[in-house]
């Protein structure tokens, strides 16, 4: 009776991790065929490389730093717009294009879905700031219209300026004191 419910119990592990790699590749292939560029073969198995470059950038670089050295090269001249890794066996994709995080975070914004993870972790710095709601929230086209007119180009450039003088400001100043 013992190994009629191990085998059982077994048999249900194997399917399960079974479907969620099929899932999992679909989603990729989902993803290839918007044109998206995975960065290995075998994205399921990325977060073990990732892994690997976590432990050796000591904290000190980015690890995908360490992968893009890898995969493309020191040059890295042949990145293309979109690349895709599977972290944790959860596909995820990076944009490299500024037009299309452009079109996408300006143009496209009232179609664009923040994910779950983003609003969990800003609400303790923002409490029920515009970061910490979620896209579909009644209020958030309210609060981006009264935010959105600070970040016209001619005052983030004039703010750019002076938050650039107050940066090497403090550099100096920490520089000295060390």
């Amino acid at each position: 009776m013992f190994w009629l419910v191990f085998k059982c119990i077994l048999a249900a592990l194997v399917a399960y991790f079974v479907y969620k790699v099929v899932t999992i590749q679909l989603q990729i292939w989902r993803l290839q065929k918007q044109g998206i560029h995975f960065l290995s073969k075998y994205p399921i198995f990325d977060t073990f490389k990732i892994l690997k470059y976590v432990k050796q950038s000591k904290g000190e670089d980015h690890y995908m730093k360490f992968f893009y050295d890898d995969t493309f090269g020191k040059e890295k001249k042949t990145i293309p717009p979109m690349t895709g890794v599977c972290l944790f066996n959860v596909p995820t994709v990076y944009i490299h294009d500024p037009v299309l995080l452009e079109d996408i975070y300006v143009k496209q914004n009232k179609y664009y879905t923040k994910h779950q993870s983003m609003t969990l972790k800003t609400k303790p710095l923002t409490e029920n700031g515009l970061l910490a709601i979620p896209t579909e929230h009644e209020e958030y086209p309210l609060r981006r219209k009264s935010v959105s007119s600070a970040f016209f180009k001619s005052k983030v450039d004039s703010m750019s300026k002076v938050i650039k003088e107050v940066t090497l400001e403090h550099i100096a100043r920490l520089t000295n004191a060390l």
